[in-house]
C-alpha cells in the first residue's frame, strides 16, 4: 500500500537581542551559523544536470554591540527548494519548492529517494519535474536518513539509528518499494560498490570515540572485509564509491575543524588530497561523482563568513584537481 505525505515549505528566523548596558549577557542565545545557501548536490544518472536544494539565505541585517559583536538575522525566501543545474552552470532553475535532505536518484533516473521527518521517501521524476502525487513514504519505524539506491535500482540502503538499540542501529538495506528490511552491519553512511558485491559505510573507530573511520562490507560472504586507516586521526565521512568502483571519495575533518575532500583507490592505496579546504571551510556535505568519474561536484561552506549568502557548489576535476565554480551568491 503506498503511502503519500504532503509538504510545507519551512522558514528558519534567527534573531538576537540583548541589553545594550552589558557587553556581556549570558541572556544571548547561542549562536546559529547561517546555512549553506547550496547543498547535497547530486550528479543526474544521465549525466547532464546536477540536483541540488538552494536556499536564498539574506544578508546578514546589521551588526551591533552587545552579542558576539552584533544582532544578526536571516531567513529563508520563497525560491528555497531543489533546484537543477546543467553541468556547465548554465540553465539553473527551480523544480520543487521545498528541501530535499539526502536526496539520490535511481540508476535510471526516474525517481528520487530523500528523507523527510527521520523517514525515507521516494518521488518520480520525468526528466524535467516532479510528480509529487507519486510520493511513497518506504520506512516507518526508528531515525533513518541517507537512502542511497543500488546500482541495479533493486534496493536503498540507509542509514537506521535513532531510538533504536545499537543492536538494531547502523546500515540497512530495503527493496525499492520499502519492503524486506534487514539490518547488514553496524555502520553509517552507507555507499554501494557498482557491482553490488559490497557496501562501504562508516564506523566509530571505538565506543568512546567521535572519530569515525571508513569500512567495507561483503554482502556475498555477509562479513567485514576492511577497514581502512587512512587519516585515522580524522573523523571519515560521506565515502562513495567512484562509478567504475576503481576509487572511494570521502570527506576527513581534522580536530582544528578543517576538512577536505580526499580520493583513494578501492584497495586504500594512492590517498589523495583534492585540495577543496584550505583556507575555506568545508561543511562536508555530501558530494558526487560525475558519470565518467572524473570530476567530483561538492558543497564548499564556510561557517565563519556572516557577511553574505554563504555556500557554493564547485567542480573539482579528480586527476588535475582543477577546480570550477559553479553556482554564485546571488545566482547569475
Amino acid at each position: 500500500m503506498k503511502h503519500f505525505i504532503s509538504f510545507f515549505v519551512l522558514t528558519s528566523l534567527f534573531i538576537c537581542s540583548c541589553d545594550e548596558n552589558n557587553p556581556v549577557n549570558f541572556n544571548c542565545p547561542d549562536i546559529e551559523y547561517p546555512p549553506s545557501a547550496y547543498d547535497s548536490p547530486i550528479w543526474h544518472p544521465s549525466g547532464n544536470f546536477i540536483g541540488f536544494n538552494y536556499r536564498p539565505v539574506n544578508e546578514i541585517l546589521s551588526y551591533s554591540a552587545p552579542c558576539y559583536g552584533g544582532s544578526s538575522s536571516y531567513g529563508s525566501s520563497d525560491s528555497a527548494g531543489f533546484w537543477l543545474i546543467n553541468s556547465d552552470g548554465t540553465n539553473m532553475n527551480q523544480i520543487f519548492q521545498q528541501l530535499l535532505k539526502f536526496p539520490d536518484w535511481s540508476p535510471d533516473g526516474k525517481w528520487v529517494a530523500f528523507v523527510n521527518n527521520q523517514h525515507i521517501f521516494k518521488m518520480q521524476f520525468n526528466g524535467e519535474a516532479f510528480d509529487t502525487t507519486s510520493i511513497v513514504q518506504l520506512t516507518f519505524e526508528g531515525w533513518n536518513t541517507y537512502p542511497i539506491w543500488s546500482p541495479d535500482g533493486e534496493w536503498i540502503a540507509y542509514d537506521r539509528g535513532g531510538a533504536y538499540s545499537n543492536r538494531l542501529s547502523g546500515i540497512w538495506i530495503m527493496r525499492g518499494d520499502g519492503s524486506e528490511n534487514k539490518r547488514i552491519f553496524g555502520a553509517g553512511m552507507p555507499d554501494w560498490h557498482p557491482d553490488r558485491s559490497s557496501l562501504i559505510g562508516v564506523i566509530g573507530i571505538n565506543s568512546m570515540s567521535t572519530l569515525k573511520r571508513l569500512v567495507k562490507y561483503n554482502l556475498l560472504q555477509s562479513t567485514p572485509i576492511d577497514t581502512f586507516s587512512v587519516k585515522k586521526d580524522n573523523n571519515n565521512l560521506f565515502p562513495k564509491y567512484s562509478p567504475d568502483g576503481s576509487k572511494i571519495g570521502f570527506w576527513s575533518q581534522a580536530q582544528d575543524g578543517s576538512s577536505d575532500l580526499w580520493i583513494m583507490n578501492s584497495n586504500g592505496d594512492d590517498l589523495r588530497q583534492l585540495k577543496t579546504g584550505g583556507a575555506e571551510v568545508n561543511q562536508g556535505q555530501p558530494f558526487s561523482w560525475s558519470l565518467d568519474g572524473s570530476n567530483i561536484v561538492y558543497t564548499q561552506y564556510d561557517f565563519r563568513d556572516w557577511t553574505y549568502s554563504n555556500g557554493l557548489l564547485k567542480i573539482v576535476d579528480v586527476k588535475t584537481r582543477e577546480k570550477k565554480q559553479l553556482t554564485f551568491n546571488p545566482p547569475n
